[in-house]
């Protein structure tokens, strides 16, 4: 299947691995199962940094998951910092269950707090500064791009990954305007979503359509 121009993978997903590594692989195994090419760390050959940028640079989609403390760690930070460089398309998907380490947007002030070490023994100016900018740009990259809930019931799980599967068409169609125009990526991802909601309507046909009903109100596919 076509990603668009110079990409190997229709999603990257960024996540802490402990407290949002099982919902991670639940994504990535949902969207694989439907065709789509996912780079998924704990699936990749190499995971060092280079590796996980180039994984960033040549995906369509940038998927950060959101659970608790994921803005203070090393390389979900060096990821996000990745994908602002190459102004890639972001989506949230945010897990709102305090057993499955709840992500609170309050953390993101975490990551500007001091160890104890760092205390005593001191930090510069330019890794305090680092360190705001970050802040600063968490939050505004938590209230002005698009997430989702994640959910677990299966139903529930599918309307999720079809709303997945919605943001990559509408990112593609855009991608493709701006390029003049090549329609065999979006007419391909229109195959998935139909096959996508067929198979949800069969698992759960009322509360599916509603969802069909509510896409199709605002989701133009081209062609």
């Amino acid at each position: 299947q076509d990603m668009g121009e110079g990409n190997d993978w229709h999603f990257f997903i960024s996540h802490y691995q402990t407290t949002g590594g099982n919902q991670a692989s639940n994504i990535c195994n949902e969207l694989e199962m439907r065709g789509l090419k996912v780079w998924y760390d704990q699936n990749a050959d190499t995971i060092d940094e280079a590796a996980m940028k180039e994984g960033v640079q040549r995906s369509t989609v940038f998927v950060l998951f959101l659970s608790h403390k994921v803005f203070t760690r090393q390389f979900c930070q060096m990821e996000i910092l990745e994908a602002k460089k190459a102004k890639k398309p972001v989506l949230l998907i945010r897990e709102e269950d305090d057993r499955f380490g709840k992500f609170d947007p309050g953390n993101i002030e975490e990551f500007c707090l001091l160890t104890k070490d760092e205390e005593e023994g001191g930090i510069s100016i330019d890794e305090r500064r680092k360190r705001e900018d970050f802040k600063e740009y968490a939050m505004n990259l938590y209230k002005d791009n698009e997430w989702l809930t994640w959910r677990r019931r299966k139903f529930e799980k599918d309307i999720v990954i079809g709303r997945m599967v919605d943001y990559l068409i509408k990112v593609s169609r855009e991608s493709s305007r701006r390029r003049g125009g090549s329609k065999s990526f979006c007419g391909r991802l229109k195959a998935f979503f139909t096959n996508c909601c067929s198979q949800l309507i069969s698992s759960s046909p009322c509360l599916i359509r509603d969802e069909m009903d509510r896409r199709h109100s605002y989701i133009e596919i081209p062609e």
